[in-house]
């Protein structure tokens, strides 16, 4: 553990070796300082932030090990889910409990007929926390954006207050072509997507559908698959906000 002014080290712990030492996979940092370490075999397990203790929750919901965020109440811990994707079947994404280790899907609530679907293989990816102008403070948005190596997988959303339901539902799906890791603004007004090479950048708005792609794909060498998206506030906001075609 890092101290977050100096950079300078204030600690750590040992996982077990025969579980983990080649398969430790992901870190999230829970609101009150707990830290989720995935990809050990037997499954998730959480550091007190004081005395770095281990505490066991229990298997991951499937073999993949990656930790997307947390529901808004923060009892539980949203994974990539086994089967596979569909957009009138299963999301891809369970709420693991971080008391009990109890696993729930995520559901659809849909409304209409007619959504894009996912290719083989899709994996739920990324959750990116969105505040939108016209949302309430506790009630922001969350962008679920999915890879897969067979094309391009449609991106998924939905509320605080939806995934607070039992089970949390995702109420949106919307394709905007290659868009496994997604950024927005500070404002919550524009986005950036990108998978493998490419970027584009997605208007966010308050009605259906919320988001939209916003000019053409835009080549860029270095966008791979593990890609972060982390769009910045002034003074460079301007390159984001207008032109980004052209720059």
């Amino acid at each position: 553990m890092l101290d977050a002014t100096t950079l300078s080290g204030v600690g750590g712990t040992t996982l077990p070796t025969d579980m983990c030492l080649a398969t430790a996979y992901d870190i999230q940092v829970h609101p009150d300082g707990r830290i989720l370490l995935s990809g050990c075999q037997d499954g998730l397990r959480i550091a007190n932030p004081d005395t770095l203790a281990l505490t066991f929750v229990g298997p991951m919901p499937s073999g993949n090990p990656r930790l997307l965020g947390f529901t808004p109440q923060g009892d539980a811990v949203l994974t990539p889910a086994i089967g596979g994707v569909s957009a009138f079947g299963i999301t891809g994404i369970a709420a693991m409990h971080l008391q009990t280790g109890a696993i729930k899907a995520v559901t659809w609530g849909l409304a209409g007929s007619s959504f894009p679907g996912f290719p083989t293989g899709s994996a739920a990816f990324r959750m990116t926390r969105v505040q939108r102008p016209s949302d309430a403070p506790d009630n922001p948005l969350f962008v679920f954006s999915y890879f897969t190596a067979n094309g391009n997988s449609p991106v998924a959303y939905a509320t605080a207050d939806d995934l607070a339901l039992d089970p949390p539902r995702l109420t949106g799906l919307v394709d905007l072509g290659p868009m496994s890791s997604f950024g927005a603004d500070p404002a919550g007004e524009q986005g950036i997507g990108g998978r493998l090479g490419g970027l584009r950048r997605v208007s966010i708005d308050a009605s259906e559908p919320v988001l939209i792609t916003d000019g053409i794909n835009l080549s860029m060498t270095g966008v791979d698959t593990l890609t972060d998206i982390i769009v910045i506030d002034q003074p460079y906001a301007f390159v984001f906000a207008d032109g980004l075609e052209g720059n």
